[in-house]
């Protein structure tokens, strides 16, 4: 196999990898969550983070976050309906 080329095996375990470091993360962002609701902590949540990190009490953050959740909700069902059709293309 030259430079740049892969076997069918290699493939199956960069994915396997990529499903189980997704999965992490999934998990962690989870678990995070619960704890936090759990221990009535609401400024500790996922989406309080998100309102602090986009200060989303100003004008600017609000376009900012909006701006950034439209760009991820047009790229995201795109990028997970045509991934199959790339991905296969290259094997």
């Amino acid at each position: 196999m030259g430079a740049g080329t892969t076997d069918g095996r290699g493939l199956a375990v960069k994915r396997e990898r990529a499903m189980a470091g997704w999965g992490l993360v999934l998990l962690g962002a989870t678990l995070f969550e619960l704890i936090a609701v759990d221990h009535k902590r609401s400024e500790l949540t996922l989406s309080a983070f998100t309102r602090d990190i986009f200060r989303t009490d100003t004008k600017l953050g609000r376009a900012a976050f909006l701006v950034a959740w439209g760009a991820l909700s047009a790229w995201f069902p795109r990028h997970v309906l045509r991934g199959a059709r790339w991905s296969s293309s290259i094997r």
